[in-house]
C-alpha cells in the first residue's frame, strides 16, 4: 500500500530529510519512506521511480513530499503522527524564540553575523548566497544542483569582497571547532585544511585527531573549485586566510585531480607560503623545489606528514617517503577471483580505484575516468569492481548510504552470494549526519560471511564522534572480517591477497 502526502510550507534540509526517512523506516509497519522537497528536479526523480505524478504535481519547492510504502493494515495516520513527534523532539525548546525567514532577516536581528550555511533546493541556493554576500557574510553552500556559471559568479563576487564561498555541494567543514555537514568531532590544534573533497577531509582530520594532534580550521570548497572554469578561487582565498590565522601552523590541501592550469597557479601561490604546506591532489603527479611544500601519496600519508610537521619535523625527503607497513596474509584463504569495493565515500572509492590500478589490477567502476572501464550498469559488478554507492545513480530519490544502510546491505548480500567475489572492501564513515550505528546495522549480514570470502572494513571516525569509533570497531570483530583504521593499509592488504598471498 503506497501513500503520497504533501505537507505544505514545511521546509527541511537534505540531511534532516535523510535522518527522518531513516527513522520512519524503522517502524515495523513501514516498508519504505522517502521525504523530499517538492522541487521540479525531485518531482522528476519520483516520476522516474514510477510514482503517480498526480499525487504530488502541485507541490512547490517549499513543500515537503512524504512517500510511504506501508505494510498491509498499517494506518497512515499513525506514521504521520510518528513523523510529527520526531520533528517536535528534534526542535529546540522554547516556542517563543523567533526564527528568521531569510538571511537578511537574520542579519537585522544579529548584525554581527559573518557566516551563512545554505541548504535549500539547488535552484534557490545561489539567490540565498547572493543575499548573504550582500550582507558581508562568507557562505557554506551544502546544496547541490547549483550551475557552474552561478558558482563562478558567486565566487568572483566573494573574492572581490574578501569573503569565502564554500561549495556548492560542500558536505563537510569544521569552522572554529564546530563540525558542519558530514564532519567528525576532533580536537582543536595547529593544522588547517582546505579540501575539494568531503570524505577526504573527514579521513585526514580524523586521522590527525587519532594521531594526537588537532585541527584549527577545516574548510570545504566544493568539488568543482579546482576545475579550469572556477580556477581555484575559493582555495586561493582560503590559503591566504590560513596564512593569516595565528592558530594555524601547518596547512593541508586536498583535492581530486585538479585542472593542470589550476595546479600550476596553486603551486605558484604556495611558493610564497610562510607556513609548511602538505599537498595531496589525488592521482596527480606534481613536484616543486620549494622546501616548504610537501607532497603526500595518499590520504593517510597526508595526515602523517601534517602531524610530523606540527611536531616540528622538517626533513622533506624523510616525510615525503611513503613506507607502508609489512602486511601478513598468512593462512588467510578465499576462493573467489575478484575484489569488490562497496563505498559510501566517493573520495575513498576513487582512492581505492587508483591505488589498485597502480598495483596493476584492471578495475571497473562507476567513478572511473576511462570510458573503457566505466560501468554501464552499476547494479552489477564486473570482475574487479569499485562502487561509489553515494553516486547520484544510487541516491536519486533515496537517502545517502552514510545515513541509511539498506542499499549497501542489499549489495553486500548480492556480493556474498557471487562465487566470483573473493574480497569485499567497505568503509564505515562516522560523524555528524551519519548513521547512528552503521556497524550494528551491517552486523546481521556480516555474521554470515562464508569461508570463500574475506571482508575488509575501514572505519573512518574518532572516539569523540557520537557513534564512538572504538565502539563501532568492537561490534565488527568476527570470522573473515578485517578492520582497518587507515584506508591505504586496507587497500594494500587487499592488494597482497589479490597477488596470491592467500595461496
Amino acid at each position: 500500500m503506497k501513500k503520497y502526502i504533501i505537507n505544505e510550507n514545511r521546509y527541511f534540509d537534505s540531511v534532516e530529510l535523510m535522518r527522518i526517512s531513516s527513522h520512519l523506516r524503522k517502524h515495523s509497519g513501514v516498508s519504505d519512506a522517502q521525504l523530499i522537497m517538492g522541487s521540479e528536479t525531485n518531482k522528476q526523480f519520483l516520476i522516474d521511480m514510477g510514482l503517480d505524478e498526480s499525487n504530488f504535481k502541485n507541490a512547490t519547492p517549499m513543500d515537503l513530499i512524504i512517500y510511504l510504502d506501508l505494510n498491509e493494515g498499517q494506518d497512515e495516520g499513525e506514521i504521520i503522527k510518528l513523523f510529527e513527534e520526531y520533528i517536535s523532539s528534534q526542535q529546540e525548546t522554547g516556542d517563543s524564540v523567533y526564527q528568521p525567514k531569510s538571511v537578511s532577516g537574520a542579519k537585522k536581528i544579529y548584525p554581527g553575523l559573518n557566516f551563512t550555511l545554505i541548504s535549500v533546493p539547488g535552484q534557490y541556493a545561489a539567490w540565498e548566497a547572493r543575499e548573504a554576500l550582500a550582507g558581508d557574510m562568507s557562505v557554506m553552500i551544502f546544496s547541490d544542483n547549483v550551475t557552474i556559471e552561478e558558482e563562478l559568479e558567486l565566487k568572483t563576487t566573494a573574492q572581490e569582497k574578501g569573503l569565502l564561498i564554500m561549495g556548492p555541494d560542500c558536505g563537510t567543514a569544521i569552522i572554529n571547532g564546530i563540525p558542519l555537514g558530514f564532519a567528525n568531532k576532533v580536537n582543536r590544534g595547529k593544522i588547517g585544511l582546505i579540501s575539494a573533497s568531503g570524505t577526504g577531509l573527514q579521513a585526514v582530520t580524523s586521522e590527525i585527531h587519532n594521531s594526537g594532534e588537532g585541527i584549527s580550521q577545516a574548510i570545504g570548497i566544493g568539488g568543482r573549485d579546482l576545475s579550469e572554469k572556477i580556477s581555484g578561487i575559493s582555495m586561493k582565498t582560503a590559503i591566504h586566510a590560513l596564512w593569516n590565522d595565528p592558530e594555524t601552523e601547518v596547512i593541508v590541501l586536498i583535492s581530486k585531480p585538479p585542472a593542470e592550469k589550476v595546479t600550476k597557479e596553486i603551486l605558484e601561490i604556495l611558493s610564497g607560503s610562510p607556513k609548511p604546506v602538505v599537498v595531496y591532489f589525488i592521482h596527480t603527479q606534481i613536484d616543486s623545489p620549494n622546501p616548504n611544500i610537501y607532497f603526500a601519496k595518499n590520504l593517510s600519508h597526508t595526515a602523517q606528514i601534517a602531524v610530523a610537521l606540527a611536531r616540528g619535523e622538517r626533513d622533506k625527503k624523510t616525510l615525503e617517503k611513503y613506507t607502508g607497513k609489512k602486511l601478513s596474509v598468512n593462512d588467510i584463504k578465499y576462493s573467489g577471483k575478484y575484489i569488490r569495493g562497496l563505498y559510501t565515500g566517493g573520495t575513498l572509492a576513487e582512492e581505492a580505484l587508483n591505488e589498485l590500478q597502480d598495483l596493476g589490477f584492471k578495475i571497473y567502476s562507476n567513478v572511473h575516468h576511462d570510458e573503457k572501464y566505466q560501468m554501464k550498469n552499476p547494479l552489477q559488478s564486473i570482475e574487479n569492481t569499485i562502487i561509489d554507492l553515494g553516486d547520484d545513480f544510487f541516491t536519486r530519490g533515496n537517502p545517502h548510504p552514510m545515513i541509511s544502510p539498506e542499499s549497501r546491505i542489499e549489495r553486500l548480500e548480492q556480493e556474498l552470494k557471487d562465487p566470483d567475489c573473493g574480497i569485499i572492501l567497505m568503509d564505515i564513515v562516522l560523524g555528524n549526519g551519519s548513521n547512528e550505528d552503521m556497524a550494528g546495522a551491517l552486523l546481521p549480514t556480516l555474521e554470515h560471511v562464508p569461508d570463500s570470502k574475506q571482508v575488509c572494513i575501514y572505519v573512518l571516525g574518532t572516539d569523540l564522534d557520537f557513534q564512538d569509533k572504538n565502539l563501532q570497531i568492537s561490534k565488527l570483530r568476527g570470522k573473515n572480517i578485517h578492520i582497518f583504521e587507515s584506508h591505504i593499509e586496507m587497500i594494500e592488504f587487499a592488494g597482497v591477497l589479490l597477488t596470491g598471498g592467500n595461496k
